[in-house]
């Protein structure tokens, strides 16, 4: 596969999804945690300090790296932080899997005063049994903003970012912004609390109005202003995932007589597997088995966090079986549009009907303006939408396709639409 691209934008307005290192308030990755530690190193440079209490110890994490696990009576005090939760903008985000699946209500990150009114709270609950995450934001009992949203229905591990942004409140879960609030009045909400620590895993009015957390926290991060939506995107990395390369969907194409070697990016070491259908499965419980359907197919894999309570996080992928001898040659075929905003639907731009073309002489893809930002020689090889990593803008692209069928050289083009 050859690649080439030629990047003529400067760096400034048209830059996307990066988080600058003086955007961080606190970095806790948890990465070097071992037993019986006391303290949580911060990577970010900043004064804050995370202590662990009780029942805390380290465990297996979302990127085959360590997370904090919080079992009852355990959490963890977030020290020299309460500057940023004043009238400013500011962010969190973290990933989580809950191990408790039926109390209501945990919370997971909180700052509040201990008479539990509704004086400077901030506040992060989970509701695993009714798949649901509840953001509270109040200065007092009428400058009070809740967002809550739903929690994936078939993903065990589950990412959460807040944001305030003047007077606006978001909230994203995995990536992707599920609910948004204006604070009453169009006034920024003071969620400052003078004196009352940031808490992980339960909260100072656990067991009044609350529950304490129970599960495992991992990749925890405070921003000092607010990331925008490419920003966080980027802090999302959807665990549990088959990998299918730069394939459209989770769909492969397969010829007729061979095999497709499956790979998996789990995250777990002790996570089980169930693979469905079994037929064309090599080995139904293997982590990456050789697929061999006999028919167009489509691929279930449940990974079992049993150890954990968690049995919900699913996969697929579709295998497209081509017969050569049904194979027309003479269309390359390719979508009128693509969004690449990290949803897995619609990502990426190429060919969709690869299996066709016997040899590409190129692959091209152009600016409105007709420089040159995209060229590969590889059928399979799909646009990103990017120019060495930076995201391009919305508008109308065009593409060149150059192969050969039947030994003579055929052509497509056209244009598309990036949408964002």
């Amino acid at each position: 596969m050859i690649r080439y691209l030629v990047f003529f934008l400067f760096c400034g307005t048209f830059c996307y999804g990066q988080i600058l290192d003086n955007d961080y308030a606190a970095i806790f990755n948890f990465d070097d945690l071992i037993p019986n530690q006391t303290n949580v190193q911060n990577t970010s440079g900043t004064a804050a300090e995370a202590i662990l209490v009780g029942d805390v110890k380290p465990f297996s994490g979302v990127h085959n790296s360590s997370a904090l696990r919080i079992d009852p009576g355990g959490y963890a005090q977030i020290l020299s932080l309460d500057r940023i939760f004043g009238n400013g903008d500011f962010g969190v985000s973290f990933y989580f899997m809950a191990t408790d699946l039926f109390t209501t209500d945990q919370e997971i990150l909180s700052k509040r005063l201990s008479n539990c009114a509704d004086d400077g709270v901030f506040s992060i609950q989970v509701s695993p049994a009714l798949n649901r995450v509840k953001v509270i934001f109040a200065q007092n009992s009428t400058l009070k903003v809740e967002l809550i949203a739903p929690l994936s229905t078939t993903e065990c591990w589950q990412h959460i970012t807040v944001v305030r942004q003047a007077s606006v409140m978001f909230l994203y879960v995995n990536g992707l912004l599920v609910d948004e609030r204006v604070s009453p009045a169009g006034n920024r909400i003071n969620v400052r609390s003078d004196g009352e620590l940031v808490r992980l895993g339960t909260g100072i009015c656990t067991g009044k109005t609350t529950n304490a957390f129970t599960g495992l926290v991992d990749e925890l991060f405070f921003f000092q202003s607010a990331i925008n939506k490419d920003e966080v995107a980027t802090l999302y990395k959807d665990p549990d995932r088959i990998d299918a390369g730069v394939s459209l969907n989770n769909v492969v194409n397969l010829y007729l007589g061979d095999e497709y070697q499956t790979k998996i990016d789990a995250t777990f070491p002790t996570i089980s597997y169930e693979w469905t259908p079994r037929e064309g499965v090599s080995a139904v419980t293997a982590k990456e088995p050789i697929l061999t359907p006999t028919e167009t197919t489509s691929y279930q894999v449940n990974f079992k966090y049993s150890n954990l309570g968690c049995l919900r996080a699913t996969d697929s992928i579709r295998v497209v079986l081509i017969d050569p001898s049904e194979i027309d040659c003479g269309q390359a075929l390719l979508p009128k549009a693509f969004s690449p905003n990290n949803d897995n639907l619609n990502d990426l731009f190429g060919v969709t009907n690869s299996f066709v073309i016997q040899e590409l002489i190129a692959f091209e893809v152009f600016d409105r303006w007709g420089n040159l930002i995209f060229l590969s020689q590889s059928a399979d090889d799909l646009w990103d939408g990017t120019y060495q990593n930076e995201k391009m803008m919305p508008g109308i692209y065009v593409y060149k396709v150059r192969y050969r069928c039947n030994n003579e050289e055929q052509s497509s083009f056209g244009n598309f639409s990036l949408i964002r």
